[in-house]
Parts: C-alpha cells; structure tokens; sequence
C-alpha cells in the first residue's frame, strides 16, 4: 500500500499496471468495510494521471517504508514485552 501524506483518501485498484491493458478503479470505501457499508466502485479512463502514484520507483519507496515501520513495530513489541516480563 502506498501512503500518499494526505493527497487521497480513496482507494484505487489497478489491474494489469505497466501493460496495454491497464485499467484504474476508484473504490470509495476501505475494504474492511466491504460489505458492511454502501460504496461504489468506478472505472476510471483518464488512468495517465495515476502513473506517479503507482510507478515502480515509488513503489519500492513504499516497501521501504513498510519494512522500517514493521521493524520499529518489533522493536516496540519487544520493549513492551521486556517491561511485562
């Protein structure tokens, strides 16, 4: 998942990125809540302007992000666990 500091709040789902058929959807509500909340999802047809969003480069970024917050996650977990213990 890709943070975007603010910029969206909706949630996009791509399929086929990088390919001749790549297609963009936006999905209004999170989807824990599917289901359990009136939504929509809807095709959109102008997908050039999600590339920054979604290209590669950033999603690396996005991983690296992920790995530091798992890892201070542990490191919090472990402290917590020393206090208990």
């Amino acid at each position: 998942m890709k943070k975007t500091g603010g910029i969206f709040h909706d949630r996009f789902i791509v399929l086929d990125y990088g390919t001749a058929n790549e297609r963009v959807f936006l999905c209004g509500a999170s989807s824990k809540d599917a289901g359990a909340r009136i939504t929509s999802i809807v095709e959109d047809y102008g997908i050039a302007k999600y590339n920054s969003v979604i290209a590669e480069d950033e999603v690396e970024e996005a991983i690296a992000d992920l790995k530091s917050r798992v890892y201070e996650l542990k490191k919090i977990r472990l402290i917590r666990k020393r206090e208990f213990n």
